[in-house]
This record gives structure tokens, sequence and C-alpha cells, in this order.
């Protein structure tokens, strides 16, 4: 599996987001997913073209893809 970041900015959003992830996973469609699945309902659309960057190898011993760290907006 690999490390990525994953950051949207939809401006637009007046409510408690998530702004952005580090995930491990095994690809970038499955990063989308997981960030999706992780939001507001009514913020799911900007996962969908949200910069996704490569950052490197996961050498852990987890298995499953999971989210590492995130960025959350409060208000």
């Amino acid at each position: 599996m690999k490390i990525y970041t994953i950051k949207h900015e939809n401006k637009n959003v007046n409510f408690d987001s998530y702004r952005g992830h580090v995930i491990v996973a095994s690809s970038v469609p499955e990063v989308r997913e997981i960030a999706k699945n992780k939001t507001h309902p009514e913020d799911t659309a900007g996962w969908k073209t949200a910069r996704v960057k490569k950052c490197g190898n996961y050498t852990g011993t987890l298995t499953t893809p999971f989210i590492l760290m995130s960025d959350f907006k409060a208000g």
C-alpha cells in the first residue's frame, strides 16, 4: 500500500467539514472513496476532483486501507 494526501478546496461550505486527509490505500480511486465516505453528505462532490498526491510507501503491518490523519474545518 501507499501513503496519499487528498485535499479539496470547496470554499462554499459553511458547516463542519473535512478539508483533507492522509490515507493509506492501494490506489487513487480507493483514496477518493475513503474520503467521500468520511464526509458530510452535502460535501461528497468535492472529493471527486480533489487533489491526490502519492507521498511514499506504507511499511507498517496493517493490511486494510485507513485514514492516518485528517484536516477538519469547524464551522
